[in-house]
């Protein structure tokens, strides 16, 4: 349970990696191109990479 639990947060994790990548002339994206996007988005990033392997690792090693 906790395997398919923890694909959620690795799956939006990939889709907000992929939609902050600048575009092909180098402009970052819409929503990234204000001051706070710097300081917010990455940290965002990390905690639900952190989530969703915490919850894969735990539900692998079986462990409640």
């Amino acid at each position: 349970m906790h395997v398919a639990i923890g694909v959620i947060p690795l799956a939006v994790t990939a889709v907000l990696i992929f939609i902050g990548f600048p575009k092909r002339n180098g402009d970052s994206p819409r929503f990234l191109q204000f001051g706070a996007a710097i300081v917010l988005y990455p940290p965002r990033i990390m905690i639900t990479i952190t989530l969703g392997a915490a919850d894969v690792i735990t539900g692998l090693s079986g462990i409640r």
